[in-house]
């Protein structure tokens, strides 16, 4: 069963870099999109607030 995996192993041997790099790519996107609503609303308060 083990055995069938082994392709996959070494596919993510070769290309650990581009992985953790694509990886790394969706997290900090993930986090920056938590940004946005607290932009908009310091932005509206800034509005309302003259």
């Amino acid at each position: 069963m083990l055995r069938d995996f082994k392709p996959l192993k070494i596919y993510f041997i070769e290309n650990r870099i581009a992985l953790a790099l694509g990886l790394s790519s969706l997290l900090l996107v993930d986090a920056l999109q938590l940004f946005i609503p607290r932009i908009i609303k310091k932005s509206i308060d800034a509005l309302t607030m003259g």
